[in-house]
């Protein structure tokens, strides 16, 4: 678990340095581009459409390296439209290019999107545009969790790359063996990962830069340093500093520095250790890197009191939580005051040491729920189910057997007809009296295919109420295994090393067992944060209001987005799954205001009247065009519908580019409840 964590938290960390790496690399040849740009401007203005689309294309590759994707996707579309005029073969690279930018902005339905309208054009395509394909195909898999998917998608394009005529195209090679070896990483498939983190080491000279490289050596690092082979994670380390001195990135040096930090901590150096943090520290103040930064002040406490420097460390500790609550880490706030309150008693201020215990156990919550339930749902879907299901096949099975009737009784007044001519008058009475049963079986036929939709429609709402209830009761499952489960094995060990602490006064001056109760200690207070995540205890002990109160103050805290909530004759509670689900639907909302609106406020209005309810969610963000059919649903927008829907209640939208988005949401309420 220890192995695990850190693992998760240096990869996260090195994410991050790449694309801010990147971000630099090309504000440090900005005057550079801007004159390529301004060329390229001209030629797309020219009336040549073929080079036009060639200077689009390259105007996306260079927003795309800045990091601003919609423009890339804006000079993309541009160039698709142009070569639909042309039937131009660089259409397969405008929608991949397209598609490569939406998963950088973590918009993946889109990305699929644009990729499908590439495949097309992968038959007659040449080597480098399907392995292309296939590494963006394969980070969307990631993305969504498909990591079988994405490693299978990565193994199609080795045979491609290994051919002895592709090798321009062994840069491809390197970055595909590493991207494999990542995928096992974000798995802690440690073996795996080096088998093909090595393979790429074999083509490092094919590596388009030594940044490349250098990022190569840090996640070889990580494998090494979690998995005690500490010599070689140094070697790790003192290669990348060598090639740094080539490269002069201040992001891969902090990274770099920092990572020395850790394994000198590792090693019990604790001196050694600081000295590299304080180095990584100087270059993340002059970055500005908020999240770095609190994770090295807190690293720096945690060497200090292993240094037995009191003072310093509840410096170190005291900045990193005013870093932290700047952009709400919970993580390195319960850190901070881990480490806070370990100061406090060791000054034998038991006092200050129990407010910031305290602290820690108010970033975690749990909430619970009846594990049964989830079962007689599941079980009460599938009775509906299979119910819906056969009556379906009666009425199907009824229409067959009027057709069958209408058919046979056509034949037998066919026969009749001919055989007895001379009876007109006879066969011309049975033929009126035979078309007004067939208009009737039409009718009667039309009626049970309106109650067979009817049935396949409730069939459909059965199931996504199964499914919503299921994902519902999941969370609560999950939350309550969370703090009931591990939480309640962490207290008792956390209680346990209480109490060796206090029975044997030598362990309080021992730095390995300081530092395992600190690890345990942050463990305990990750596993009541995620649970809170997953079903807020105010909800269900308070009520949906003050849920949403809660919520809106901790986004509020961040000071980008003000949100505040109205409530007007909610004095009475709904029942408990009703206010779970509008509380997600809110929570939905909010996360698609914070991702996408770029609104500086948020209104949350809840009125009550009788039996109506009416909740209103408004900005002040950008808006978009209504009437725009280029505007894509997201998927936490389906998910609002379908929760909406599953309330049985009417959702409407309106927005104007510039003037905000609003957001309305009527239900019915009968008893007290929806």
């Amino acid at each position: 678990m220890k192995n695990s964590s850190v693992c998760h938290a240096l990869l996260k960390c090195l994410l991050i340095i790449i694309l801010n790496a990147y971000a630099a690399i090309g504000l440090n040849a900005q005057p550079r581009e801007q004159a390529k740009m301004d060329s390229l401007f001209r030629i797309v203005n020219q009336k040549n459409d073929t080079a036009a689309i060639s200077a689009l294309l390259q105007l996306n590759s260079l927003y795309f390296f800045r990091g601003m994707f919609d423009s890339a996707i804006y000079y993309c579309r541009k160039g698709i439209d142009l070569s639909k005029k042309k039937n131009d073969f660089k259409a397969a690279n405008l929608h991949l290019a397209i598609g490569k930018s939406y998963y950088m902005k973590s918009i993946n339905d889109s990305a699929l999107l644009a990729l499908d309208e590439s495949r097309p054009y992968l038959t007659n395509a040449d080597d480098e545009l399907i392995v292309n394909f296939n590494s963006v195909l394969a980070s969307v898999y990631l993305d969504k969790a498909m990591t079988d998917s994405a490693i299978s998608i990565f193994l199609q394009s080795i045979p491609i790359l290994e051919k002895p005529e592709n090798k321009n195209l062994k840069h491809l090679l390197f970055n595909t063996y590493a991207n494999i070896g990542n995928v096992f990483l974000s798995e802690i498939r440690y073996e795996n990962a080096m088998s093909y983190y090595n393979k790429a080491n074999a083509y490092r000279e094919y590596a388009q830069s030594k940044v490349h490289v250098i990022q190569l050596y840090q996640k070889k690092f990580i494998i090494f340093s979690n998995t005690s082979q500490l010599k070689e994670a140094e070697k790790c380390l003192d290669s990348s500093l060598a090639l740094l001195s080539d490269v002069n990135n201040l992001e891969m040096k902090q990274t770099i520095y920092v990572n020395y930090g850790f394994l000198f901590e590792k090693k019990h150096e604790y001196q050694k250790a600081k000295q590299w943090y304080l180095k990584g520290l100087a270059i993340t103040d002059s970055l500005d890197n908020k999240f770095y930064r609190a994770r090295i002040y807190n690293n720096l406490s945690s060497v200090s009191i292993s240094l037995k420097d009191w003072t310093n460390a509840r410096l170190y500790a005291q900045e990193a939580l005013k870093s932290a609550k700047t952009f709400t880490s919970y993580i390195d706030i319960n850190y901070a005051y881990g480490n806070l309150k370990l100061v406090s008693s060791n000054a034998g201020n038991f006092k200050e040491a129990l407010k910031y215990a305290e602290l820690q156990f108010q970033y975690a919550d749990s909430a619970s729920n009846s594990e049964s339930k989830q079962k007689v749902l599941e079980l009460e879907a599938k009775y509906q189910n299979i119910k819906k299901e056969k009556e379906i096949a009666d009425l199907k099975l009824t229409n067959t057997k009027k057709d069958l009737a209408v058919i046979k009784k056509n034949r037998l007044l066919l026969v009749g007809g001919i055989t007895a001519a001379a009876l007109l008058l006879i066969v011309s009475l049975l033929y009126r009296s035979n078309r007004q049963k067939r208009i009737i079986a039409e009718r009667d036929k039309s009626l049970k295919d309106e109650q067979i939709k009817f049935l396949e429609r409730q069939q459909q709402v059965v199931s996504l109420q199964s499914m919503i209830n299921g994902q519902e009761t999941e969370r609560t499952r999950i939350a309550k295994d969370l703090h009931d489960g591990l939480g309640g094995l962490f207290s008792t060990i956390k209680m346990h090393f209480s109490t060796l602490q206090h029975e044997r006064n030598e362990l309080k001056e021992d730095p390995l067992f300081t530092k395992s109760y600190e690890m345990v200690n942050t463990a305990s207070e990750e596993v009541r944060r995620i649970a809170h995540n997953m079903m807020p205890e105010v909800l269900i002990r308070i009520g949906l209001i003050q849920a949403v109160q809660e919520l809106c103050n901790s986004i509020s805290a961040g000071k980008l987005l003000n949100a505040s909530v109205l409530a007007y004759g909610m004095n009475n509670r709904l029942n408990s799954s009703t206010e779970v689900m509008l509380f997600r639907i809110i929570q939905e909302l909010l996360n698609n205001t914070i991702k996408h609106a770029k609104a500086t406020e948020v209104i949350i209005q809840f009125n009550r009247e009788n039996n109506r309810l009416t909740v209103t969610v408004e900005d002040n963000g950008r808006g978009f065009d209504m009437a725009d059919k280029g505007i894509e649903k997201t998927a936490g927008l389906q998910s609002v519908e379908s929760r909406v829907h599953y309330l049985n209640g009417k959702l409407s939208i309106d927005s104007q580019k510039e003037l905000g988005t609003t957001i309305m949401m009527d239900f019915l309420i009968n008893d007290g409840n929806i």
